[in-house]
């Protein structure tokens, strides 16, 4: 992977399942899961996340600036982080782990998609970011359906990689549904964000 961005989260709890319509921008990807709401706003902008968190009637907001470390896709140049209304399946992961063993972990990952996940069927691409104020490593990971996903835990190539995760790290697991954005915010988009990498990319380049 040859870049990194930077973005920050939002994560909060919604007493309204539909949230508040914030004008949150075509930049921003708004997801809702579990009652609650997932925000992600491209660079460093605590700021903006705690007034959308206000128009959006967002309860006990968390907010945590994170390195986009790159995204692994099963194709070349697939876009990531996308809102649009479509019947993928996406998840957020969460895995809380310590200082010492969040690279070891944010790299094993990467390595582990790139060599083995994204060559299992309706993979789409999974997305890392590590957080800036805590060792959690978040993966954004989008499938065809929730039915390849759980067909693909029961895969040998993918299930070889979570006793070694569960052994460094607690897991938080979370569905998430795209809520469509507004435009009025002045919210520049992703372009800053982590490279996609698609399947013409060796394995040897992208673990680090």
């Amino acid at each position: 992977m040859n870049g990194t961005g930077l973005f920050t989260m939002l994560f909060g709890r919604l007493d309204d399942p539909t949230p508040a319509r914030a004008d949150i921008g075509q930049g921003v990807a708004c997801y809702t899961t579990d009652e609650r709401l997932l925000l992600l706003l491209p660079g460093r902008r605590p700021d903006a996340a705690a007034a959308m968190a206000t128009a959006m009637r967002v309860q006990d907001p968390t907010i945590s600036v994170c390195s986009h470390d790159g995204t692994v896709t099963a194709l070349p140049n697939q876009p990531t982080f996308t809102c649009e209304a479509t019947d993928r399946y996406r998840a957020w992961i969460t895995l809380a782990t310590t200082a010492e063993e969040l690279r070891p972990l944010v790299n094993y990952n990467i390595a582990e998609t790139v060599l083995e996940i994204r060559h299992l069927p309706g993979f789409i691409s999974a997305s890392f970011l590590v957080q800036f104020d805590e060792p959690v490593l978040h993966e954004f990971v989008e499938w065809e359906t929730r039915q390849h996903l759980e067909a693909a835990q029961q895969d040998p190539r993918f299930a070889r990689h979570l006793p070694r995760i569960a052994a460094v790290a607690t897991a938080d697991f979370h569905s998430l549904s795209a809520v469509a954005p507004s435009r009025a915010w002045a919210v520049r988009g992703f372009g800053d964000g982590g490279p996609a990498v698609g399947e013409d990319h060796s394995a040897g380049g992208l673990a680090r």
